[in-house]
């Protein structure tokens, strides 16, 4: 009888507190990371504008991420040019600490998000600075979101010998601890690579 009791406490108890563990475990699922990976818009022309998300970049060339400038013919003369990634990010995305992982690119760059500059390695200048195999991960604001709607990100790169353009797969929006460690497990990959060959 004793044990009958214990089995019945024992139901009840996992029966009562089955519904709040299960929406402990709902509100913990991260939003699916957004990849970016694609053909997106591209100029060869260097014009501070191309960063506003109210231009119309509707003529522009089309460019496929990843893949270096040369491998697709492109040769901005001055060694500049600008990306224009669309996307739409999911309501979702309001729960997590948003950043976009763009991965190593040729040679320096600045990014803006909906008109806001958030990041950039590398200086673009006379005084030019590369830094070609440095990950990109940068913090986006959460209050520049337009959720369920049409955002832009603008990358300004500068290329000024051997490959230019964003090299790596994966290319992604999503939370920043997340692509923390993404962008670590990368390094630890390039080094290996190079130790080996």
């Amino acid at each position: 009888m004793v044990v009958l009791k214990i089995a019945v406490f024992s139901i009840i108890s996992i029966s009562s507190i089955l519904p709040f563990f299960t929406i402990s475990v709902n509100a913990q699922v991260p939003a699916t990371p957004l990849i970016l990976d694609g053909t997106h818009k591209f100029s060869q022309d260097d014009n501070p504008v191309y960063a506003s998300t109210a231009y119309d970049d509707s003529s522009w060339q089309t460019i496929v991420i990843p893949g270096s400038w040369q491998s697709q013919g492109i040769k901005p003369k001055r060694g500049i040019g600008w990306y224009r990634i669309h996307c739409v990010i999911p309501d979702a995305f309001r729960n997590i600490d948003p950043a976009i992982l763009l991965g190593r690119i040729g040679d320096a760059d600045e990014v803006f998000f909906n008109g806001l500059k958030i990041g950039g390695e590398g200086l673009i200048s006379e005084q030019f600075v590369e830094a070609s195999k440095i990950q990109r991960l940068y913090k986006i604001p959460l209050e520049h979101i337009r959720f369920d709607s049409d955002n832009v990100i603008a990358v300004r790169v500068m290329n000024t010998y051997l490959n230019g353009g964003i090299f790596d797969s994966g290319v992604r929006i999503g939370d920043h601890r997340d692509l923390l460690l993404e962008t670590s497990k990368r390094y630890k990959e390039t080094l290996i690579w190079e130790f080996c060959f």
